[in-house]
């Protein structure tokens, strides 16, 4: 079986908060890449579900609103998420970042 993944993953671990049907509920990251990231959290969106997640982002002085949409979430575990749009600033921060992790993949 081939992977379908565009980007490769780095083990990243930070602490967000994840908004969908009008609440906000924290999570912590465990990897991410260029093309989204994973959550961990007891209580993840169900697959398919548009979130919004804020996130720290090194290099950035404010918190950054990632649009995301759920690509797998697993009850008791977390999700995968994929990020929608980005702005300029966020992908320069997020390539940033990548260049700083070791990829997982």
């Amino acid at each position: 079986m081939t992977s379908q993944r565009k980007h490769l993953r780095s083990g990243w671990k930070s602490e967000v908060d994840v908004e969908w049907s009008g609440e906000k509920r924290a999570g912590k990251t465990t990897n991410v890449s260029l093309g989204g990231l994973y959550v961990a959290m007891a209580a993840p969106p169900p697959f398919g579900a548009r979130v919004t997640i804020y996130v720290r982002l090194p290099g950035i002085h404010d918190t950054c609103v990632l649009p995301s949409v759920v690509r797998w979430s697993q009850p008791g575990e977390g999700f995968g998420a994929q990020f929608e749009s980005l702005r300029a600033v966020e992908a320069w921060a997020l390539n940033r970042l990548l260049r700083s992790l070791a990829p997982l993949d």
